[in-house]
């Protein structure tokens, strides 16, 4: 995985913006290798990668951080799970980030088809 394609972190609040942004991060070998496994392999690989990257980045925020922030985070779940609406307290970011991975392998498989 290649992180420094995005410099600043954005906090996607759309499938479509999460996928550009993870698009952007991952070099056409990346993405070349993760086609090459199957959905399961690929979350479970990406666990301690992609995941990691996406709860610190996406799901985790700062003690300090504005309420806009926490709002757009709250927002962010409930994207990166595919749901519009559900209560958060008892949400595991663990699960989350491994549900919108095997998500993005159906975008990348998507996208693979299309070119």
């Amino acid at each position: 995985m290649t992180e420094g394609a995005v410099a600043a972190v954005s906090i996607p609040v759309t499938a479509r913006q999460a996928f550009k942004i993870m698009d952007e991060m991952l070099s056409d070998e990346d993405i070349q290798a993760a086609l090459s496994h199957t959905k399961e392999e690929f979350a479970s690989f990406e666990h301690f990668g992609l995941g990691l990257w996406i709860r610190n980045n996406w799901i985790y925020g700062k003690e300090n951080e504005g309420e806009c922030f926490k709002q757009r985070r709250e927002v962010c779940m409930l994207m990166l799970m595919g749901k519009k609406d559900v209560e958060l307290f008892f949400i595991n970011p663990d699960m989350v980030s491994y549900d919108f991975l095997r998500r993005y392998y159906d975008h990348l498989k998507r996208k693979a088809k299309k070119a």
